[in-house]
């Protein structure tokens, strides 16, 4: 699949006490692009979820205290609410930059069906086609 511009592009972030990185990383997300930018809190005891939702990200819970069900709770909601053509997943902490996003997408107008960045320097992209 190609990505043009009219391709509705989500982000799942995955989330635990992370209310203070939010502000940030959603000011340097490019949502000017995105459609939809979901937040899945992993059982913050912090504002994590309230600080996203003030920055216009939808804030989901999900009890199950793992990566993995954040992600697949993200994918859920989007399945359920018109879902995106293409999804990315970010790290709210900059372990992953949003500006790295650009590379991804250039990879999928390249043609790439799955594209999967690295934190690796040096190596930015690698997709399949």
């Amino acid at each position: 699949m190609h990505q043009d511009k009219n391709s509705k592009i989500s982000v799942i972030i995955p989330t635990i006490n992370e209310e203070g990185s939010f502000a940030k990383v959603l000011s340097d997300i490019f949502k000017t692009i995105l459609d939809k930018i979901i937040v899945v809190d992993n059982g913050s005891t912090d504002r994590s979820a309230k600080v996203a939702q003030n920055q216009g990200a939808v804030a989901l819970a999900e009890p199950d205290r793992s990566y993995g069900s954040a992600c697949l709770r993200g994918i859920s909601y989007l399945k359920q609410n018109n879902p995106p053509d293409i999804l990315v997943f970010l790290d709210v902490d900059y372990s992953d930059y949003p500006e790295d996003m650009l590379g991804l997408l250039d990879k999928i107008n390249q043609g790439y069906d799955f594209v999967l960045g690295f934190r690796i320097r040096g190596i930015s992209t690698y997709g399949v086609k």
